[in-house]
């Protein structure tokens, strides 16, 4: 697969295969799970899934957006730089109508054990990014729809 060249497809990478778009800093913050029914599976394909933690939405109303995080568990473990994961947990600002996301937070780890990277990206104010839209039916795509309908936004 051809390394992502757009920022918008870099977010899809990070989720999928842990390329980092932003030098990590490292703290030894566990990534806490919420227990079921929070995480519900939004997207699965051969290899992980993606699911959301429907039970910690935050609405954004200044963003007309909401703040939902995203966990992605793969079957195998991943390498970024000398990193070694399985898990990645996003925290994405999504706005359901028009569809759009700007990148908050990834976490890194190795099955259940305390995290190994953190990232934070600038999301609000003069510093935020502008919205990114998904491609029509790409991963980001259609996890971003699933999570809007479960929320029962338009």
């Amino acid at each position: 697969m051809a390394v992502p060249a757009t920022i918008r497809t870099a977010v899809v990478a990070t989720i999928l295969f842990g390329c980092a778009c932003a030098r990590p800093t490292y703290r030894p913050t566990p990534i806490p799970l919420a227990q079921p029914p929070a995480w519900a599976i939004v997207f699965a394909a051969p290899g992980f899934t993606v699911a959301a933690d429907t039970q910690h939405v935050e609405k954004v109303a200044s963003e007309h957006a909401l703040l939902i995080w995203f966990l992605t568990r793969h079957d195998e473990t991943r390498q970024a730089d000398s990193l070694r994961f399985n898990r990645s947990r996003i925290r994405l600002l999504v706005r359901c109508h028009p569809l759009g996301f700007r990148s908050v937070s990834q976490e890194l780890a190795l099955d259940d054990a305390p995290s190994i990277s953190h990232t934070e990206w600038p999301w609000t104010g003069a510093k935020a990014p502008a919205w990114r839209a998904p491609e029509l039916g790409a991963t980001d795509d259609r996890f971003l729809r699933r999570t809007c309908a479960d929320l029962g936004q338009p």
